[in-house]
């Protein structure tokens, strides 16, 4: 199974624990992909219940807000402080970075467990040449050097404090 067949089915799985631990049926409202499509649409909408777009800026996926509003059976302060942080740098970067460069970090991202920073792949994987995205990048200031330097950065500085 491929890395995205994995996030589809940890999300298909998340949604069944959801509806178990809260004994409460629900379909998400929205989930967005940053990949491209490479299923079926039917048997996607199907099994998530909702609308589905592939090759968008960010992985989302949008519950109804009386689940937002559900009480949090069990608190985990360290993980609160883990995932507060996390919020907090993806707002931070989310307001400053344009669209292409969030695709391209996003891409990164979820290649680079996997031992691949390549710009080819990631242009191939954003539907466009190399060169092509070297000119967008170019166009936005940025190379997709300083990208994945950036995000190298700023995952070593979210292990180094969630370690400590």
């Amino acid at each position: 199974m491929s890395l995205r067949g994995v996030d589809c089915a940890w999300l298909l799985i998340r949604a069944t624990r959801w509806h178990t631990e809260t004994n409460i049926d629900f379909t998400l409202l929205r989930v967005t992909f940053t990949h491209a499509r490479n299923a079926d649409l039917r048997e996607v909408h199907r099994l998530l219940r909702c609308p589905v777009d592939f090759a968008q800026g960010i992985d989302s996926w949008v519950l109804p807000q009386r689940v937002m509003d559900l009480p949090i059976v069990s608190g985990d302060s360290q993980l609160l402080k883990i995932l507060t942080a996390h919020a907090d740098d993806l707002l931070a970067e989310r307001h400053s970075v344009t669209g292409l460069q969030s695709m391209v970090a996003n891409q990164l991202a979820s290649l680079l467990p996997g031992g691949e920073s390549r710009a080819a792949v990631v242009a191939r994987e954003l539907g466009m040449s190399p060169r092509s995205l070297a000119r967008h990048l170019a166009e936005e200031g940025t190379t997709f050097g300083e990208i994945l330097e950036q995000l190298r950065r700023r995952l070593a500085s979210r292990y180094l404090a969630d370690d400590l």
